[in-house]
């Protein structure tokens, strides 16, 4: 097997790797490697047809492994501009809802405060009244009393 012919293999299983890997859902790492992948499809594809320009063997996988690098090349880079703004959205509305549940700590626990003050002033409030009503009816005993008034 000539150098040009492995070459061109390389290529075209790396182009292959390129194209298709970026639509399966893995992690930014992995899309790195894959676009390395396509990368060097490209580059291999290059030495490939270079090599086989005297000889035609190996060209067809050469041109079809530095066409399948170039897709995959701009394949990964949509991809992984998608991932970035992706996960900067997503980290943006983890951000945004976490503030809003710190609103609303915030706000419950000033609900809790009203009712606590609301409740204190409701007792206060029966306390005066209940007094008022003890002084009300020690005046009309007392009247009663004075004027002796039988009930």
């Amino acid at each position: 097997m000539t150098k040009s012919k492995v070459f061109s293999i390389i290529a075209f299983v790396c182009g292959i790797v390129g194209v298709v890997c970026p639509f399966l859902k893995i992690g930014i790492m992995y899309s790195l490697m894959i676009l390395g992948a396509a990368i060097v499809g490209m580059v291999f594809g290059a030495l490939g047809m270079r090599g086989s320009y005297k000889t035609n063997i190996g060209k067809g996988f050469a041109i079809a492994g530095l066409a399948l690098g170039i897709i995959g090349t701009v394949f990964c880079g949509f991809g992984l501009t998608i991932s970035t703004v992706v996960a900067k959205v997503e980290n943006a509305i983890e951000d945004r809802v976490e503030r809003i549940e710190e609103r609303i700590d915030t706000i419950e626990e000033k609900v809790d405060a009203i009712k606590e003050r609301s409740q204190k002033m409701e007792d206060k409030i029966e306390g005066k009244i209940e007094d008022t009503a003890d002084s009300i009816v020690e005046s009309v005993e007392e009247f009663f009393d004075k004027f002796r008034i039988r009930k």
